[in-house]
Formats: C-alpha cells, sequence, structure tokens
C-alpha cells in the first residue's frame, strides 16, 4: 500500500513540486514590488530638494543600520566558534569512549570466518575481518550518538540562536521601514511599505533564496514557507549526513596489518602458532588505539563539518541585511537622478508605475490561479 502511494506520489505530484516552488518565488517578488511601486511613485511626487533633504537626514540612520548589520554578524560568528569548541570536545569524547568499547565489549563478541592462521595472508585476512567489522559497529555507534546527543545539542543551541537573531533582524527591519516612511513621505501608509506583514527572516532571506546549502532548493522551499526556525531544523540531519562521511572510516585494516609486521608482531604469531583469539584481541587493541589517538582530530573534523554549513547562514543574513539597506539606496539615488532630468521624464515614470502596477495584478490573479490548478486539481 505504501509504495503504491509512494509510485503514485512520485508520479503524479513532482511535477507539480516543481512548479509550485517557482510561482511561490514569484509570488514572493510581486508581494514586494507592490511595495517598492508605491514608493518609488510618492517619490517622484515629492518636491526634489525636499527629497534630497529627507534622504540626507537619513544617511545616519542609515550608518546605524550598518552597525547593527555588523553586530548581529558578529553575534553569529561568537556561536559559530562556540559550538565548534563544544563540538569538538563532544566529539573526541565520544570516539574515545568507542575505543574503550573496542577493547573491553567488541572483541568478545566478534566472530570471524578464518579458522586457520598458519600464513600471513591468512593472518591479513583475520585482521581485515576483524577491523570490518569493528568498523560496522563503530558506524552503527555513531549514528546512535549522532541522533541522541549531537542532533538535540545542535538544534538546540541553533534554535536559541535563531530566537535572537530574528528579534534582532525584526529591530533592524522595523528601523528601516521607518527611516523609509521619513524619506518617502508620510502619504505612504506601513500597508503600502510592507511592513511585517509576513517573518522578517522570510522578508530577509527571501533576496538571497534562503539558506542554499549546497544548492538545496527543498531547504530554500522550506525556508521560504515556515520560516528561520523550521530552516534551521531541517538542516541539521543533512549537516549529520556530512558529519558521518567525513568521520565514519575506521582505521584502514591494511595499516595495521602492516604496524602489527613492522613490530615483529606477525612474526611472532607464526612462530608461536598463536590462537585466532590472540590475533583478534592485539588486532582490536590497535584498531582502538587508532581511534583513541586520533580522537581529537575527529572531534575537530565533526565541528567544522557543522561551522561549515552554518557559516553559509551566517553569510546569507549578512548579505541579505545588506541588500535591505543598499536596494534602499539604490532607489532613493534612482529616483533624484530621475527628477533632475526633468518633470517629462518623471510624469513619464509615474505613469509607467501605474501600468507596471495594473500588470502585476493581473500576473498575480493568473498565478493564483495556476497554483490553486496544480494543488487542488480535483476542485
Amino acid at each position: 500500500m505504501v509504495e503504491k502511494e509512494l509510485e503514485k506520489f512520485l508520479a503524479n505530484e513532482k511535477g507539480n513540486i516543481k512548479i509550485l516552488r517557482p510561482a511561490a518565488e514569484l509570488q514572493r517578488a510581486i508581494y514586494e514590488a507592490r511595495g517598492v511601486i508605491p514608493q518609488r511613485e510618492t517619490m517622484l511626487r515629492t518636491d526634489f530638494k525636499t527629497l534630497e533633504a529627507r534622504y540626507e537626514a537619513a544617511q545616519e540612520p542609515l550608518h546605524r543600520l550598518q552597525i547593527q548589520r555588523e553586530q548581529i554578524v558578529q553575534r553569529i560568528s561568537n556561536f559559530l566558534e562556540d559550538i565548534k569548541q563544544t563540538i569538538s570536545a563532544e566529539g573526541s569524547s565520544f570516539y574515545r569512549r568507542l575505543a574503550d568499547k573496542v577493547v573491553s565489549d567488541w572483541v568478545k563478541t566478534l566472530e570471524t570466518q578464518t579458522s586457520m592462521v598458519l600464513t600471513k595472508s591468512q593472518i591479513e585476512k583475520l585482521i581485515k575481518e576483524v577491523t570490518d567489522q569493528l568498523s560496522r559497529k563503530m558506524e552503527n555507534e555513531l549514528l546512535v550518538w549522532q541522533n541522541e546527543i549531537l542532533q538535540p545539542l545542535v538544534i538546540s543551541r541553533l534554535e536559541r540562536l535563531t530566537q535572537e537573531i530574528d528579534e534582532r533582524a525584526n529591530e533592524f527591519v522595523h528601523q528601516l521601514d521607518s527611516l523609509k516612511i521619513q524619506v518617502v513621505g508620510s502619504i505612504v501608509s506601513i500597508d503600502d511599505l510592507n511592513i511585517k506583514k509576513v517573518s522578517v527572516i522570510e522578508r530577509v532571506l527571501a533576496a538571497s533564496g534562503g539558506f542554499l546549502l549546497g544548492g538545496n532548493i527543498g531547504l530554500a522551499g522550506v525556508g521560504a514557507v515556515f520560516g528561520y526556525q523550521e530552516m534551521a531544523k531541517a538542516i541539521i540531519p543533512q549537516l549529520i549526513l556530512s558529519v558521518a562521511a567525513i568521520t565514519l572510516a575506521a582505521a584502514n585494516p591494511l595499516l595495521i596489518f602492516g604496524a602489527m609486521a613492522g613490530g615483529g608482531l606477525i612474526q611472532g604469531f607464526l612462530t608461536a602458532k598463536s590462537t585466532n583469539d590472540k590475533i583478534k584481541e592485539e588486532a582490536a587493541k590497535r584498531f582502538a588505539a587508532s581511534i583513541r589517538d586520533s580522537a581529537p582530530q575527529r572531534g575537530d573534523k565533526i565541528a567544522e563539518a557543522l561551522v561549515t554549513k552554518l557559516t553559509e547562514i551566517q553569510n546569507s543574513i549578512n548579505h541579505s541585511l545588506g541588500q535591505e539597506i543598499q536596494k534602499f539606496r539604490e532607489q532613493v539615488d534612482s529616483i533624484l537622478k530621475e527628477k533632475q532630468q526633468g518633470q517629462a521624464k518623471v510624469d513619464a515614470k509615474i505613469s509607467e508605475l501605474q501600468v507596471l502596477s495594473r500588470q502585476l495584478d493581473d500576473i498575480d490573479q493568473e498565478l493564483d490561479a495556476l497554483v490553486a490548478r496544480v494543488a487542488l486539481p480535483n476542485y
């Protein structure tokens, strides 16, 4: 039953998803444009010297907003440094405990196929069996640790950060919107300026497409629909997968064999006609030593993998907040330049904006109808 439903979904719904995602992006672009058009029209109708004076008065507040942006980004940097140290220590501790398990518990339960150890090749085969089994056990332990320790730790820290950053971003955007009202003029209402009807994080990150981690459109969609905190939760499984990919490899059985041979142990085993258990125990000890010795490096790799991905979030926020200020500057600068070209130019621009507004209404209606047909095909 489940398989049939999945096949049906993949056959019928995959195309719909491909349509709905760009449709959602276009809807957000239309929503933003509806805020920009009345702003531009109002500024075009404002006396040049009045608009210029308002814009000049806004320079210091804009500079303060830049400082706020830098403070938000620095707060994320501090968080990344702190979580890097925490995860590195947790990872290192995990691998040290794992090494102890190898010797105290796992080696006792190993079952190998190699029954005779009369030659070096047979000993090598036995060592490979031992390390393969230990590697699989290590993989299972790593997945349990990721699910029970690493993931909850990262999510709880990240949720606290996202709540704080969301509050700071709210304040940033609120101040910027208030500044726009001062420059554009009180004739433009808060609704016209598109203030906080949607999530601030949604609004701020829309320009950069959300957290496009590795070009993941799915994650961008999550961010667009549910906002910052839901996206933070959604990226964790992907981060865990990247961590697993770089930390799962255990000690190379050939290296362990080479180290044992170099120390004369292989020849000693042959001379003394050692039992399989003795060889397995020694191989397990070497395996455990390899894990224990590399525990700090493995912990660092886990931390680095997480921080690398989370840095993409930091860069996205930094870029998007900067874009919010830059777009406003460019908008006012372009209006001042157009007004310097004479009233005829201004009147032509106003007419263009009115046409664009009507076209946006038409496009929006058609887009709503398309989304309804795709999302609710039976209604």
